[in-house]
């Protein structure tokens, strides 16, 4: 059945029609969801940068620690052989790296 409408009337445009309110919350939602992403997007490249940061401190703290074993089996090497050397030079191999 056809229905007449007033000339240059469009129900769908008017603000109150189900797909004009159905347009106007995908719109919303959409536009939540790139300013969501842009956030996201943010913060992790924050982190990764935080994270290669602490990676690399960590590759140092690794490095210093290895080198201070090292320096400490050499002077507990010397400490045992200086006052017990008959049980270092049973026990030397042990502390070998």
């Amino acid at each position: 059945m056809p229905t007449s409408l007033p000339p240059g009337r469009d129900p769908a445009r008017e603000a109150d029609h189900p797909l004009a309110r159905a347009f106007r919350s995908f719109t919303d939602a959409a536009g939540s969801l790139e300013r969501t992403y842009g956030q996201l997007h943010g913060q992790v490249a924050q982190l990764r940068r935080e994270l290669e940061v602490t990676n690399r401190n960590l590759t140092v703290s690794l490095r210093e620690n290895l080198s201070m074993r090292e320096r400490l089996r050499r002077i507990c090497g010397a400490c045992l052989n200086r006052f017990f050397p008959k049980w270092w030079s049973f026990h030397r191999s042990k502390f070998r790296p």
